[in-house]
């Protein structure tokens, strides 16, 4: 096992000038303050974002409820044809009957 044959202090920081208690509340208003004036800034860029995901989400809707309305004609156009196969089959079905 090994052992350490010498250590490096570390010194403690020296003491602080003493800041009047005035001085020290004054410090955490300014501090305060500019804490509200970001927060305010991040609460407008929130809002924003949420009346662009908003505007994102109607135009996503708008294209959901076309695309149904879509697919709801290509079911009515294959259901068309569907039907007139099935009348060409039947159609075919009774020729044979006299071959």
């Amino acid at each position: 096992m090994q052992y350490l044959t010498s250590a490096q202090v570390i010194r403690f920081p020296a003491a602080r000038t003493r800041v009047p208690e005035r001085d020290r509340m004054q410090v955490a208003f300014d501090d305060l303050a500019d804490a509200l004036v970001a927060h305010r800034s991040a609460v407008t860029a929130w809002r924003f974002a949420l009346g662009e995901l908003d505007a994102k989400l109607n135009g996503l809707g708008r294209s959901m409820l076309q695309y149904r309305a879509q697919l709801e004609t290509l079911n009515q156009g294959v259901g068309r044809l569907q039907r007139e196969a099935q009348q060409l089959e039947s159609w075919v079905d009774s020729l044979e009957e006299f071959a």
